[in-house]
């Protein structure tokens, strides 16, 4: 068992199921409904359904910090 700490870091990375040996990406993971009180969701292998882990639902700063969004613009000040 592990723990997944963020959504956009995991959807990319390598995953192997021990119990039935799938191979993939994490993006390819089954995901449960979130758990409000927790803000967490479990992600399970797609092929056994076997617990892979969870990540958090909260937006946090690291995100933020790899991959920023891009600027707003306002067309009206533009012109």
């Amino acid at each position: 068992m592990f723990t997944l700490v963020s959504h956009c870091h995991y959807q990319n990375e390598e995953m192997y199921c021990p119990t039935c040996g799938w191979q993939g990406h994490g993006f390819q993971l089954k995901e449960s409904e979130e758990i409000e009180p927790l803000h967490i969701r479990e992600v399970y292998c797609p092929h056994c359904n076997r617990y892979m882990g969870q990540y958090s639902t909260i937006h946090d700063q690291q995100d933020e910090e790899i991959f920023p969004a891009p600027p707003t613009i306002d067309w009206f000040d533009a012109c």
